[in-house]
């Protein structure tokens, strides 16, 4: 069994696949690639961004930076040969909360990142944003930084500090950061930095609290694991209570090489579509068994896997009769290599681009169900 990374610590990696594991374990701060131009490498850095929005990436560069990771603007790059002055300072920067602000906004799953995490750097760089929250349960909130002082907060017909604290206990969810409103409101007067302390106090105090009892209809939908006949598959809350009755349930395929994408995947998957069974699989053998054997309703397919790739997948889908009305959804850090795909391959009804934020995930995957309503 893999050991989980400690905090604090400093993991190296001598290959991707070790890389992927790694990352995967733990929460990054910061990511250093050196820089060769592999397809692959890139792809990896368009994951880690994806699944840890908040993370840093330094590139270590000989000669020209990838035109993709210009595009995407993604990365901090430092030249090679290394000059050790040089690299520490721009090591201490990329470190230093401060600095963030001046990134591009940033979106997470809140299984990953606490909502006081993001709040801490928050007040830490003296931030003017928006959050908008998606909760485990479809809740919505919406909390409004100046200037590192957080002066309002939204959710379910509540303002203030009650909506702050109806916010910070809802189980899961995802947050996506976007521009300040103009007029600011502010329905919060209390000093941040002491709000967060009570803030910790009050989770803290739920965390030793004996467990409550479980109303049905108010159950957390996070995804709960399950191996069957070798398969990964991860359910929501409605579709738990279906297990026995899997062939029935409705499902999503998701196939990518990279474990932090398939679980960032099933979890925003399992949390919008909680009466959906997530199956997840990291090769284009496992997915063409897995197409065969489950039917799914939908499939999220990565261009670039270990054993083939994920056109050759979808079109063996598209010429197959039992096969070809299942929509494919093509992930890939290069969308405009899936053009001549999307035009000859009339069951890719989508295609996302690497790195991608939670909602990008859900309204692409409601875009496919259009697709199969009509």
């Amino acid at each position: 069994m893999a050991q989980r990374p400690q905090a604090g610590a400093i993991y190296r990696a001598g290959d991707l696949p070790h890389a992927r594991r790694l990352a995967a374990l733990s929460r990054p701060m910061l990511l250093v690639v050196d820089g060769a131009e592999d397809p692959a490498v890139i792809e990896f850095v368009f994951d880690f961004k994806t699944c840890y929005p908040i993370a840093r990436i330094l590139y270590l560069a000989e000669g020209t930076v990838p035109p993709d990771l210009e595009i995407h603007g993604q990365v901090d790059v430092l030249q090679l040969p290394l000059q050790e002055a040089a690299a520490s300072a721009m090591l201490d920067a990329l470190l230093d909360p401060r600095d963030l602000p001046e990134r591009t906004a940033y979106r997470a799953v809140l299984a990953q990142v606490t909502l006081l995490d993001v709040l801490q750097i928050k007040v830490f760089a003296g931030a003017s944003c928006t959050l908008s929250i998606i909760g485990g349960r479809g809740e919505s909130g919406t909390l409004v930084m100046d200037r590192g002082s957080l002066c309002h907060a939204a959710a379910r017909r509540k303002q203030g500090l009650e909506a702050f604290y109806d916010i910070l206990f809802w189980p899961g969810g995802t947050i996506e950061e976007g521009p300040s409103p103009e007029p600011l409101p502010s329905t919060i007067q209390q000093d941040t930095p002491g709000l967060l302390l009570e803030a910790a106090r009050r989770l803290d105090e739920r965390r030793r609290a004996p467990a409550p009892l479980v109303h049905p209809g108010d159950q957390d939908t996070s995804p709960i694991r399950h191996e069957i006949n070798g398969r990964t598959i991860h359910l929501g809350d409605a579709a738990e209570e279906r297990l026995d009755d899997l062939p029935a349930l409705p499902k999503f395929l998701v196939v990518d090489d990279n474990p932090m994408i398939l679980r960032y995947a099933d979890e925003v998957l399992a949390r919008h579509w909680p009466d959906h069974a997530v199956i997840t699989v990291q090769t284009a053998r496992e997915a063409a068994a897995c197409v065969q054997e489950f039917r799914p309703r939908l499939v999220l397919l990565d261009l670039m896997l270990p054993d083939g790739s994920g056109e050759t997948v979808a079109r063996q889908m598209k010429d197959d009769p039992a096969l070809h009305h299942i929509p494919i959804i093509m992930i890939s850090g290069r969308v405009e290599e899936l053009r001549d795909l999307v035009r000859t391959c009339p069951n890719v009804v989508a295609t996302l681009a690497k790195p991608f934020s939670p909602n990008q995930l859900v309204e692409t995957v409601r875009a496919a169900e259009a697709f199969l309503a009509g």
